[in-house]
């Protein structure tokens, strides 16, 4: 069948919007305008954000620096006292030092010359026979060894030279032998009972302190009574 016919003129097409709205440019824009906004935004929480940041590391950089410079401030305290414990401790152990060497060396003595001559020895066997004959008989018991005397005390040593001998001469020149300590001598015993004794006799000596000679033998050689006032006659 045919189409119907139009009942009327067709419509008319809507009115446009308001331009402000509908306008692409002006949408582009604000749409720019929004996104530098953000970017400003972003840019500033970023440099507040470095910048609380920066503050907390400066206060951990002066913390580990306060702490590095009392680290590092510390040993040369500690090096110092070390260093005066070390140079009084050295200095003590100088001054022990110096001390003990100044000790030692005046401790230290110069070897005596012991060398005993001839003349020597003949001098003292002269010089003990002196004594005996006068009366010091304390000076010539020390000038026997203390071997000697440990067989002989002075009591019996006095009791012989005033209960037995009336006195004692050397008659003749002692003759000593300088390499044996030796000295040989001829002795005229006047005895308390009226008689003589005549007794050739070598005496030992030892070296004793301070370079003295010490008799430290008796040996009789030879002894023959003689009568009193018969003299013998030594040898010169």
């Amino acid at each position: 069948p045919p189409p119907p016919a139009a009942s009327g003129p067709p419509p008319a097409p809507p009115p446009p919007g308001p331009a402000s709205g509908t306008d692409p440019a002006r949408r582009r824009g604000r749409a720019a305008l929004a996104g530098a906004a953000l970017i400003v935004v972003l840019l500033l929480a970023a440099a507040a954000g470095y910048a609380l940041t920066r503050d907390d590391g400066g206060d951990d950089d002066a913390v580990a620096t306060d702490t590095t410079e009392s680290t590092t401030t510390a040993p040369p305290a500690t090096a110092s006292s070390t260093t005066e414990e070390e140079t009084a401790s050295t200095t003590t152990t100088t001054t022990e030092a110096e001390t003990t060497t100044s000790t030692t060396t005046t401790t230290t003595t110069q070897p005596v010359d012991t060398e005993v001559t001839a003349e020597d020895l003949e001098a003292a066997a002269t010089t003990y026979y002196d004594g005996i004959a006068s009366g010091d008989l304390e000076g010539s018991y020390a000038l026997l060894s203390p071997r000697f005397q440990g067989e002989q005390d002075f009591e019996s040593y006095r009791r012989f030279w005033t209960e037995t001998v009336e006195s004692v001469e050397v008659q003749g020149r002692p003759h000593a032998d300088a390499e044996a300590m030796t000295t040989d001598l001829t002795l005229r015993y006047h005895l308390t009972d009226g008689s003589d004794s005549v007794e050739d006799v070598r005496l030992t000596f030892v070296p004793g302190q301070d370079r003295a000679l010490l008799i430290d033998e008796y040996d009789v050689t030879a002894s023959r009574d003689r009568p009193r006032g018969d003299q013998d006659q030594g040898e010169d």
